[in-house]
């Protein structure tokens, strides 16, 4: 009996090819909810908590049915919008940035208790106190103070506006006062300056009867003309006009009062005694005299203020 032929060998298994690709893996199906019904919709992300949704007649169902209202309402986009003005505005209220009017008939018992809910002072006095920067009213301005309190507070202003004008009051008064201080510093040597030029070489002299004559006039005198000033608030012993006038009096009072100062009755005799010891040193001593100008302007000045003298006791 001849063996059986041998069993076929499997073909050999082709070796893969590097420079081809390896298929493609099917594509995986989509898992598939329990309820895969479209019309229903999917779960939320647990993470993410849905926000509040509200019905597209919200306004209406706000207002009430007040057509003003919702018309109001359709400023807001939304809610959320509107409960966000809403209290801003309630805040606004409590912090009195909208302060409800006072009504105009009012009673004082409704406006003592508007004016505590708005920080108006009880009293016109009250709006002086805690003024800013330690401020305090004088006394001379405080009756024009009072006046303008008393007026301001009967129509319910609040403390700032006067703590402001105080500020301003005072702040001017400031400035006013430092120019008039460098006005009165910048007069005196331009008094100087005006006088050397118009007395020339009587300047000297001039000076001195002018100090020697307001010298002479009591205290209070002194006093009220070195701090008068005129209308532009200058004083007027700093005006070359008021000084040269003065000057001119006082040559007119005494004539002599250059020559003797401080000098009354005996003047003449004074002058006149004075002259009769120069002239005897003249005499006997003329050449020293002759070197000498100052006695020699002294007897001139002698001789001048007898002149003047006798003339004013011929008058």
């Amino acid at each position: 009996m001849p063996d059986p032929a041998p069993a076929p060998q499997p073909a050999a298994i082709p070796a893969a090819d590097p420079n081809l690709a390896a298929p493609a893996a099917p594509p995986v199906p989509p898992a598939v909810p329990p309820n895969s019904d479209p019309a229903v919709p999917p779960p939320q992300d647990p993470a993410k908590p849905a926000g509040p949704t509200f019905a597209a007649t919200w306004r209406a169902d706000i207002s009430g049915g007040d057509e003003k209202a919702s018309k109001m309402l359709e400023r807001f986009a939304t809610p959320q919008d509107f409960s966000k003005a809403y209290l801003e505005a309630v805040n606004k209220i409590r912090s009195g940035e909208l302060a409800k009017p006072l009504p105009k008939d009012a009673t004082p018992e409704q406006v003592a208790e508007w004016r505590k809910g708005n920080n108006i002072p009880e009293k016109p006095e009250g709006y002086f106190e805690k003024l800013p920067n330690g401020l305090v009213i004088g006394a001379d301005d405080k009756p024009l103070f009072d006046e303008v309190a008393s007026k301001l507070h009967a129509r319910n202003v609040q403390p700032e506006v006067i703590h402001d004008l105080a500020e301003w009051y005072y702040g001017m008064q400031d400035q006013q006062i430092q120019a008039q201080q460098t006005a009165d510093a910048q007069a005196k040597p331009k008094l100087e300056e005006q006088l050397r030029e118009t007395w020339g070489a009587d300047f000297k002299t001039n000076a001195g009867i002018y100090a020697n004559y307001i010298a002479s006039a009591p205290k209070e005198v002194q006093d009220a003309m070195k701090q008068a000033r005129d209308a532009e608030g200058n004083f007027i012993l700093y005006r070359p006009e008021i000084v040269s006038w003065l000057t001119a009096q006082a040559r007119e009072i005494n004539p002599a009062g250059h020559i003797v100062p401080n000098s009354g009755e005996g003047t003449a005799q004074s002058i006149q005694g004075e002259i009769d010891t120069l002239e005897k040193f003249m005499r006997t001593n003329r050449t020293e005299y002759n070197k000498d100008s100052a006695k020699q302007q002294r007897l001139l000045q002698l001789y001048d203020a007898r002149i003047k003298l006798k003339a004013r006791g011929a008058a």
